[in-house]
């Protein structure tokens, strides 16, 4: 995403916003971080988008996870988190997220819809 957001991104968070509180974690250096704020505007699109370079964890260690759930005061049964990796899912579980691997927007759509979210 320091490009473009995939096609139908935008849309998709957008409905979530209307009824859920949305944010993004992200591993990521100051550079590309800087290129999606300042072209695509990433972050515009959630309360709260965490990088790893902020916060000083990578995931998917379980710190990360931890930082961003302390920074959002929510707890970890009250998120739903989505990634490509099976590594940061798992990491995500293990904290008693409710995490799931994705590839793509219509993956993340679909899960949602099954779940009841959308």
């Amino acid at each position: 995403w320091t490009r473009a957001l995939l096609p139908g991104a935008p849309e998709l968070l957008s409905e979530l916003a209307s009824k859920y509180r949305i944010a993004a974690l992200s591993n990521s250096n100051v550079l590309h971080w800087t290129r999606s704020e300042c072209v695509v505007q990433v972050q515009s699109y959630f309360e709260r988008a965490f990088s790893s370079h902020q916060l000083g964890f990578r995931k998917p260690d379980p710190q990360i996870f931890r930082a961003a759930l302390r920074e959002l005061g929510a707890e970890p049964a009250d998120v739903v988190f989505f990634d490509d990796n099976q590594h940061n899912v798992e990491a995500a579980t293990a904290l008693g997220i409710t995490a799931h691997r994705v590839e793509g927007v219509q993956q993340v759509r679909d899960r949602l819809s099954e779940m009841g979210l959308l």
